[in-house]
């Protein structure tokens, strides 16, 4: 009886050291993005992310999110169609209504 616990023992041991270890790494867009509704990305000649979504754009760094609206910033509607970097290194955002 011994033997045969030892044994139902081991082999779960072994069962379980067998499964894949699962980590997940992200960006959950519910918390730093402006919106979940992602509508285009582009990494600029600097290294940064920017992100446009149904409202605003967002900019990533690798550490933090810097988000742009149509308040706090040139932008004329929050709605971001379309980014672009162009061959000068300059960043083009599109929008839907301006």
């Amino acid at each position: 009886m011994r033997k045969l616990l030892f044994v139902c023992c081991t082999l779960i041991q072994i069962q379980l050291l067998a499964q894949p270890t699962k980590l997940s790494y992200g960006i959950s867009t519910t918390t730093v993005l402006s919106s979940g509704s992602v509508t285009a990305i582009v990494q600029d000649t600097t290294g940064f992310i920017w992100i446009g979504t149904k409202n605003g754009l967002n900019r990533y760094d690798a550490l933090r999110f810097v988000h742009y609206h149509s308040s706090n910033s040139a932008l004329k509607s929050n709605d971001i169609s379309a980014l672009l970097n162009d061959h000068k290194g300059r960043l083009w955002v599109g929008t839907n209504g301006g």
